[in-house]
């Protein structure tokens, strides 16, 4: 079962906010002083509370309307300490021969409070006559329609009810509705949307173990052995209490081809640790381990298809190591790829430099290959020569760099 679905669980977390039916009906100010007067004292005595509220109500018989007002308060405080058989009879007294529209809270109210009680048929009931009379719904009491068709592997209608709820929230739905929903995908042979569901849960906080077993298991349901293994490696090492610890997750995270959630969590850490003062380097960790972890993070955006992001992470990682000529050189990579020719070659330029330092067998042909191209399309011909000479003597490259010699020849001599 991907989210193991529980009566208290869910709907505990339902009861709907309070909603004031003296602003819809002719509540007499001396019964709302007297309710206001009840529940002012309702944390030091619920039970006092629910008694006194009883008495007001048999003083008061007259009038539907005040019934109603006084039930509402009066069921709210019944479900709180879970006297959940009294508060649905309470609310079926005050609801019987009424008109469908009359006091749709408390229809919403008893809907919740049956499903509470497991009695689903009855709770869909009352809820759906609550939905076809109000001229806007509540998400909430949708998404207890959707929880109460599922319980009632009525599936279809349940995925119907929780998409509705979830369109009409006004905030970033609860992650809880998004793990139900899931978990209707799932049950429904949808394990693409359940996938893309539990994606985006981990996208909002990667650190939630359950979120990841939730996610293998759509995954293995999807015969994807590799990332749901993956993601099932992740849930046991899910909670990092250190920066190595969060590395390693952010690395997990790559592999299980989410580079972006990877990225954001690794970006995150590195900006805890500089803003609580340990910026590198320190005697734990020195600036050429803080650049790698900046060209790690760089990789991850760029897997990530985030450019920009990656550019800022390898600026700051040859910042931190001017000795590395890689990050210039991804650098470069990246600026050839957008075609930004001049970027690319200063970025590639720099990574020629730091590489022409080093041992004298590193020829490091790629990067003055690259930096060839640069220039070339920049029309900088000798300049591009003058890279292509650093290429002889390295098999690799031999053909590839006798072509571009060939190029820029033919380029010469039609400009002649």
């Amino acid at each position: 079962m991907l989210v193991r679905v529980t009566r208290y669980a869910v709907i505990a977390l339902l009861l709907i906010g309070e909603l004031s039916l003296a602003a819809q009906e002719a509540i007499p100010d001396t019964i709302i002083r007297q309710v206001s007067r009840i529940l002012e004292r309702v944390e030091e005595n619920p039970q006092a509370a629910i008694d006194d509220l009883a008495d007001l109500l048999e003083r008061r018989r007259r009038s539907p309307a005040v019934q109603a007002y006084i039930v509402r308060q009066k069921a709210a405080l019944l479900i709180r300490e879970q006297q959940i058989e009294q508060a649905r009879d309470d609310l079926f007294g005050v609801l019987d021969g009424q008109e469908e529209s009359f006091a749709l809270p408390l229809r919403l109210m008893l809907g919740q409070a049956l499903l509470m009680l497991d009695d689903y048929s009855r709770g869909l009931q009352q809820l759906e006559t609550w939905a076809a009379n109000e001229q806007t719904p509540d998400p909430t009491g949708l998404f207890l329609l959707g929880y109460g068709y599922l319980r009632m592997d009525q599936l279809d209608l349940a995925i119907a009810r929780l998409e509705d709820a979830m369109a009409n929230l006004e905030e970033i739905p609860r992650s809880h509705w998004i793990e139900l929903l899931a978990y209707a995908y799932a049950r429904a042979d949808r394990p693409a949307d359940a996938q893309r569901l539990m994606e985006d849960l981990i996208a909002r906080d990667p650190s939630e173990e359950r979120w990841w077993r939730q996610l293998a298991a759509v995954l293995l349901l999807l015969e994807d052995v590799p990332r749901g293994t993956a993601a099932l490696s992740l849930a046991e090492q899910i909670k990092p209490e250190s920066f190595e610890q969060t590395r390693r997750l952010a690395r997990f995270l790559a592999h299980a081809g989410l580079p972006a959630d990877a990225a954001e969590l690794l970006a995150a850490a590195l900006e805890q640790v500089d803003n609580q003062g340990e910026t590198p380097p320190t005697d734990a960790r020195s600036s050429t381990d803080a650049a790698a972890d900046y060209l790690l993070l760089a990789e991850m955006w760029v897997l990530a298809r985030e450019f920009d992001a990656a550019v800022a992470a390898l600026e700051v990682a040859e910042t931190m190591n001017p000795d590395d000529g890689k990050p210039a050189m991804v650098m470069g990579q990246l600026y050839l790829h957008w075609e930004q020719y001049q970027s690319a070659s200063q970025a590639l330029d720099r990574a020629a430099a730091v590489y022409a330092l080093a041992e004298p067998e590193e020829t490091h042909a790629e990067v003055n290959y690259l930096l060839a191209i640069a220039h070339i399309n920049l029309k900088q011909y000798d300049a591009a020569l003058v890279a292509l000479d650093r290429l002889a003597g390295d098999k690799a490259y031999d053909a590839r760099g006798a072509a571009l010699e060939r190029f820029i020849a033919n380029r010469q001599e039609m400009s002649r």
